[in-house]
């Protein structure tokens, strides 16, 4: 359990034993893979009754909250405070004509519900029977709203900041810890100064970690920035940001300010687009491959973030998302 912290929701740490830290991978994204269209009709495994899952006319937001503080009240990481977290949720969904099908919805809820969980504190305050006024501070669970991860990466490769240096070409220049550089091309892709250099604070096999920067690190120009976890997703190491920026077309502004990635809408957006097209942190998994036809795979749909990790948790979290929407619909 990590201590609580107070701090603003914006920039609140991710649940203890946060789920969405990205294997490590060894180099950049995959291309971009097609969009597969779900099928329309679907019977649910946990009704006798069959479920239509394309669904077109939104849903009602008061029996949303009822829905929710029914079926999560018993569930890990529930607290009613983030209702107002997941109707604005819920509204960037509904507005996105990409995402029709029910299960995809209750799956990308479930993902923003585990991934951005937290624990924030708030100082309260009561009379005893002496007219004394006693405060004490209260830990309460904050989910679905864009989140750093708790311990901002420590223990892990990412943790080391590098140095961001923006080129006249418009490209920009990544020196790590190690001392190893790259030069980060304008659709998000990069090549190693050093050819044969690959990313992600190595160092020889067998070999202690370095507990200081290299000189080349520290001699080297630019602004420090660390690529932990951020948004609804977790976006985690400094191509993944390159990626996402080039994906979502903004240049390489995610790299230059990873904290943009905090704003809810573009966390939106670049969860949508990669869940549904298997590109960026899902690559090359998809939402359609999991959640197409009577398919309803919510266990296996987790190796879009992080293979296995969790994956029963978040599949449990996702069927109860579907039953709060479908209990939700305009009819």
């Amino acid at each position: 359990m990590a201590t609580a912290q107070t701090r603003p929701p914006a920039v609140a740490g991710s649940a203890p034993q946060p789920s969405a830290l990205h294997p490590d991978p060894p180099g950049p994204p995959n291309s971009a893979r097609r969009t597969t269209q779900t099928a329309t009709v679907a019977p649910g495994q946990n009704t006798s009754n069959q479920r239509k899952y394309l669904w077109q006319t939104g849903f009602d937001h008061a029996k949303i909250a009822t829905a929710f503080t029914e079926k999560f009240q018993h569930i890990n990481r529930y607290d009613s405070r983030s209702i107002p977290n997941l109707q604005a949720l819920l509204t960037m969904i509904e507005a996105d004509a990409t995402i029709r099908d029910i299960r995809w919805m209750a799956y990308m809820l479930a993902t923003a519900y585990w991934e951005t969980s937290h624990i924030e504190t708030e100082t309260v305050s009561s009379t005893d029977r002496r007219g004394r006024v006693i405060t004490r501070n209260r830990n309460y669970w904050v989910n679905m709203t864009p989140a750093h991860e708790t311990g901002e990466g420590a223990g892990r490769r990412y943790e080391r900041p590098v140095k961001v240096l923006k080129l006249p070409s418009g490209k920009l220049t990544i020196t790590e810890w190690n001392g190893n550089a790259f030069t980060v091309n304008l659709n998000g892709t990069f090549d190693a100064v050093v050819a044969g250099t690959v990313p992600g604070d190595v160092h020889p096999s067998g070999t202690p970690r370095p507990t200081r920067p290299s000189a080349a690190y520290v001699a080297a120009q630019g602004t420090e920035h660390a690529y932990f976890g951020r948004g609804y997703c977790q976006l985690t190491w400094w191509y993944n940001y390159a990626t996402a920026s080039a994906l979502m077309n903004q240049g390489l502004d995610y790299v230059i300010d990873p904290e943009k990635v905090m704003v809810p809408q573009p966390a939106y957006d670049l969860m949508s687009l990669c869940m549904r097209e298997g590109k960026g942190f899902a690559r090359p998994h998809k939402l359609a491959d999991y959640f197409s036809g009577a398919d309803r795979k919510y266990t296996q749909a987790r190796a879009m973030i992080n293979a296995g990790d969790n994956a029963a948790t978040i599949a449990t979290i996702a069927e109860a998302f579907e039953d709060v929407l479908w209990e939700a619909r305009n009819q």
